[in-house]
């Protein structure tokens, strides 16, 4: 989680600085900034003056300054709202990373009691990734609550976005752009042990993905797999870009404009954050085969959905060595 960006890695944002755009990213997460290289292929990357503005009400008392106590979303839309309504560049690529979703988990009226207004119990929303709690189940009230605040926030950012969107659309820029809303993962509270949001469970990796095109009206719900490293070819093809040949992902611009051959079977998901031992997994409809510390093992999601019982390679079923087999051997080639 330390690391810092690899040289070698091509990021959407220099691919679409070297074909005319010009590149604008905000944000305030401390593990996305210029310093572990997420400023690459940027013109302008705010990743300082959330921090700033909040650190100065903090004066004197830096110390104790933590981010994660914060609200920040507003603060990320005023300095983007600034800028498009400054910004003459043509075309642009704009970024913009909130963060307030994140632990801790303090939404401000009204969402922080909008979802279990009458709890009288003592968690605040503090400290919940860290000991005692991120190991360590409360009751199931207090877990309730935990979940409440947690969609408090997730409503606040809700509203937050509406805000963005409203004044792209009441500046026209809306109708002329692609739109692009996803999540880097999802949210534990206690179904495999602890909280946070460490490893490859179904909680985690199932995450919002919502696109808008131009020209493109009617909402669509499209009932097919996706993953994160398709969002590039996918902006690509739609702003006739060449796709590079190392890209992993897959454009989705055929699932969304009704093609077939858009559908695959299986997405990769992997973890390599540190909290938990590395994990490698591939997601098909039904299962999910994993590696793990030198194990191999799987999970029946059709009747195992919680992922609380593991099957181990020896007691593969035939259908389920046969798709082990396919994985075996793509990762081979």
């Amino acid at each position: 989680i330390n690391n810092k960006l690899s040289q070698n890695v091509q990021t959407l944002a220099g691919i679409l600085k070297e074909n005319g755009y010009y590149t604008a990213g905000f944000g305030c997460n401390p593990r996305l900034t210029g310093d572990y290289g997420f400023d690459r292929g940027f013109d302008f990357y705010d990743d300082y003056s959330v921090s700033m503005i909040l650190s100065s009400m903090s004066f004197g008392q830096e110390s104790t300054f933590d981010i994660n106590k914060k609200r920040t979303n507003d603060l990320v839309n005023d300095a983007v709202t600034r800028w498009l309504t400054n910004n003459t560049h043509k075309p642009f690529f704009l970024s913009v990373h909130y963060y307030d979703n994140h632990w801790d988990y303090l939404p401000p009226p009204p969402y922080d009691t909008l979802f279990n207004p009458d709890y009288t119990g003592d968690i605040d929303g503090t400290e919940i990734a860290r000991e005692p709690l991120y190991s360590n189940r409360p009751s199931d009230e207090d877990v309730r609550h935990i979940i409440a605040l947690y969609d408090g926030q997730v409503k606040q950012t809700d509203h937050d976005l509406g805000e963005l969107l409203d004044f792209l659309k009441n500046q026209g820029r809306f109708q002329d752009s692609i739109v692009i809303i996803t999540g880097d993962h999802g949210e534990q509270f206690y179904e495999h042990g602890h909280t946070s949001h460490h490893g490859i469970f179904e909680e985690l990796i199932r995450v919002p993905l919502a696109i808008s095109i131009p020209d493109i009206n009617e909402p669509n719900v499209i009932s097919s797999f996706a993953s994160g490293v398709d969002i590039m070819p996918t902006i690509l093809d739609y702003t006739g870009i060449a796709v590079p040949n190392r890209c992993k992902g897959q454009s989705l611009k055929p699932l969304m404009e009704n093609q077939p051959a858009g559908k695959r079977d299986f997405v990769f998901v992997e973890y390599t954050g540190g909290a938990v031992p590395d994990c490698f997994a591939v997601r098909f409809e039904r299962y999910k085969f994993i590696c793990q510390e030198g194990s191999i093992f799987a999970y029946d999601l059709k009747s195992d959905p919680g992922e609380q019982k593991k099957i181990y390679y020896a007691d593969f079923t035939d259908d389920m060595n046969q798709l082990f087999e396919k994985i075996r051997v793509l990762i081979t080639k």
